[in-house]
């Protein structure tokens, strides 16, 4: 999925002066840190908003949070390189205790809100 979002779709972002990006049931957050990443790597990070909703609160905490089990990371590690990445995911984060947690650089960019998708309206007119 990255792979293809990194080689098909972004090159035709890049022609937009600016980005906003849903990511709609975003749940503890994962894709949500995934994808910006990726927009950074490909120098469009600074010009996007992405909005990552759910309607589970909880999840919406750790997602805000960006706080991850270390030993979830072999996996994230995998599926970036698998992207087609050209750099390490070990940039975008810092191992303490057990945990990795993601740059804050990452967060400026994302807006964590929760929104029910079979009762709300639009979330902020993407």
């Amino acid at each position: 999925y990255f792979r293809a979002l990194r080689t098909s779709v972004v090159p035709f972002l890049g022609t937009y002066p600016s980005l906003k990006v849903w990511v709609a049931g975003c749940s503890t957050g994962e894709e949500v840190y995934s994808l910006a990443i990726l927009l950074r790597e490909e120098g469009l990070l600074e010009r996007t908003l992405i909005y990552a909703t759910d309607i589970n609160t909880n999840a919406l905490q750790k997602a805000e949070a960006g706080v991850y089990p270390v030993d979830r990371i072999a996996t994230f590690t995998q599926n970036h390189a698998a992207s087609g990445a050209p750099t390490s995911l070990s940039d975008y984060y810092t191992a303490a205790y057990g945990n990795a947690v993601f740059d804050r650089s990452l967060k400026k960019h994302i807006v964590f809100s929760d929104h029910s998708l079979a009762t709300d309206s639009v979330f902020a007119e993407v």
